[in-house]
């Protein structure tokens, strides 16, 4: 199935969630996004599981081949065995995930993720994705007045 095993897709929105390989294709980027001033950090959730936005590395994920636009997600280690068991208990159900308490999602889990990384991946446009990657990323750094 390529780098990625789909393991969750949505009926309606065309969103999936996938366990992936750390390391995109030449095809594909990896890029950082951080949150900006004054906007608030969210809690992913995962049916049940709530991760907090400083337990997870979130990144804009883009296919240049495609030009679709996605969310890689790295959990924290003590997370991500929670996701484990819980897309163990999940298979062939649906999973709300959701940014607080806005859903973005409702995919079925095919099998269970395994190592923490997932792709949300879909019909997302670029500002859509890089809005919800930095409701999950860190702070912007301050500017600096003067900086060349």
């Amino acid at each position: 199935m390529g780098r990625c095993q789909a393991l969750i897709l949505g009926m309606c929105l065309l969103v999936g969630l996938a366990a992936c390989s750390p390391r995109p294709s030449s095809q594909e980027q990896l890029i950082e996004v951080c949150r900006p001033e004054g906007v608030a950090g969210a809690t992913l959730k995962i049916g049940p599981l709530e991760v907090p936005h400083d337990k997870m590395v979130a990144r804009l994920h883009h296919v240049e081949l495609t030009g679709e636009y996605g969310i890689s997600i790295r959990l924290a280690e003590e997370y991500a065995y929670q996701l484990v068991q819980l897309t163990r208990e999940s298979l062939n159900t649906n999973l709300v995930l959701a940014l607080d308490e806005d859903v973005i999602a409702e995919p079925m889990i095919r099998s269970p993720i395994l190592d923490g990384r997932i792709l949300i991946a879909g019909n997302f446009t670029r500002l859509e994705a890089s809005e919800i990657v930095a409701r999950l990323s860190v702070p912007c750094p301050p500017q600096r007045d003067g900086a060349s």
